[in-house]
């Protein structure tokens, strides 16, 4: 091969580029024609990215100009126009399950590496929805007693910051950073565009970027292959139906307040899933658990994985876009001013905060005040339960008193009916007679 080929082959690889010191490859755009819908396969074509484009059909990009500016860029995608790739599920993950920077620069914009990267961007990821993450707002969950027991259970496997981590996002940013990003799992790196730059970083500064403990998260619990939690197990998590609450379970109904409020949390951050908000489904158990006993998790893996995968389907929408956009702004030239998507705070049951206060407890304090909302309570005033009483009176003095202490088993354990006590206690003395002072309920 001569010199001059040599050199052209050299020139169509995209630099891998630090922070500083990238060069720019020369685009000049001119204004875009109409997609044409009905096309469902393409050869692009020179004049793709409109005249005088440096996007040459299958000879990848060989000028490069001095610009002065150092920025990256957000892609006019108005500019596109060529044809759309019409993929299939199955097209689209053999097509993208191989390395796209172990391929020759064949791509048509040099916003890609491969014609693959950009059929991708254009034909399929330029369509999808980028799921929109929320902080946590740790200081709302605080002022409740019944649930901020969690924070100290978010520090302990340290997620506190993480999930409390705040970044601004661009749209087409993220879904460029899809359509390019390769994953070098042996070395611990990650590849991709942001732009016409190409970089990488470490999973370890994937980390640092987004306030995780590299040292502490990297390599602990493997939830990625952990088989999903047994339903016999996560059965614990819900409010025994003797409780009066409703209870359907692989949903959110009758989950007890503190695992509802986990699984909300690790919704909207490390596991987000769109569609039914009501199902409690196949992994966020395992989070729940492992939240709950206290155990670390290895997120970095897992966040990792579940980018890699939505890579290769055609199926998923876009998630973990602060995360990975507080990676870009640390390594590349992006500015966070250009981020136009807020990442919003939140705060678990916000719009229904009587739902986070504890229950109203029945009965009022004695005249003496001796039924005290911290101490213990005050039987006397409060009796255990006013229909144990009422059936206590038939069973004393009724004629079967095996049968009616069989009702009142039976009836202790299938009711809790609140409103039926309150009428009770208006038909019935604060205090029992002293004809049940002996009395032992039959439970």
């Amino acid at each position: 091969m001569s010199s001059r080929g040599n050199n052209r082959k050299n020139k169509s690889v995209p630099k891998v580029v630090t922070k500083r010191g990238r060069k720019k490859k020369k685009t000049e755009q001119s204004e875009s024609e109409p997609d044409d819908p009905n096309d469902e396969s393409y050869e692009p074509s020179e004049h793709e990215f409109g005249q005088g484009s440096s996007a040459v059909h299958g000879g990848g990009h060989d000028d490069e100009m001095g610009d002065a500016s150092d920025e990256d860029h957000e892609i006019n995608v108005t500019l596109f126009c060529g044809q759309k790739k019409a993929w299939t599920s199955t097209s689209y993950i053999q097509a993208r399950r191989v390395n796209a920077y172990t391929l020759e620069n064949d791509s048509p914009s040099p916003h890609f590496h491969t014609k693959v990267q950009h059929d991708a961007f254009f034909g399929h990821l330029l369509n999808k929805n980028v799921y929109e993450h929320r902080w946590i707002d740790w200081e709302f969950i605080d002022k409740y007693a019944t649930i901020n027991c969690l924070i100290n259970k978010f520090r302990h496997i340290r997620l506190f910051e993480f999930v409390k981590h705040k970044c601004d996002w661009n749209d087409n940013i993220i879904r460029q950073f899809y359509a390019t990003c390769e994953i070098d799992w042996k070395n611990e790196k990650i590849e991709w565009m942001t732009g016409t730059g190409r970089y990488n970083a470490t999973i370890q500064e994937f980390a640092i970027a987004n306030k995780l403990d590299y040292a502490h998260i990297w390599g602990s619990h493997d939830v990625w292959n952990e088989n999903k939690l047994m339903e016999t197990i996560w059965y614990e998590y819900y409010e025994a139906a003797i409780h009066g609450h409703p209870v359907k379970y692989g949903t959110v109904t009758g989950l007890k307040l503190v695992p509802a409020v986990a699984n909300k949390i690790v919704r909207h951050t490390i596991f987000p899933k769109s569609g039914n908000p009501d199902a409690v489904r196949d992994h966020h158990w395992n989070f729940i658990h492992h939240i709950l006993g206290g155990r670390t998790i290895d997120v970095l893996r897992f966040i990792l994985k579940n980018i890699e995968d939505i890579s290769c389907s055609v199926q998923q929408n876009l998630y973990y876009a602060p995360y990975i956009m507080s990676l870009i702004i640390v390594k590349t030239h992006f500015s966070a001013q250009n981020c136009d998507v807020k990442h919003k705070g939140y705060g678990p049951f916000r719009a229904s905060p009587q739902l986070l206060n504890p229950p109203e407890q029945e009965g009022n304090p004695d005249a003496e005040g001796n039924n005290d909302a911290n101490g213990p309570p005050n039987d006397a005033a409060d009796p255990p339960s006013s229909l144990h009483l009422l059936l206590s009176f038939l069973i004393l003095h009724g004629s079967n008193g095996d049968l009616l202490r069989l009702i009142s088993l039976i009836i202790s354990c299938l009711t809790s009916n609140k409103l039926f006590n309150k009428v009770c206690k208006l038909v019935w003395p604060p205090s029992p007679p002293t004809m049940f002072s002996s009395f032992t309920s039959p439970l």
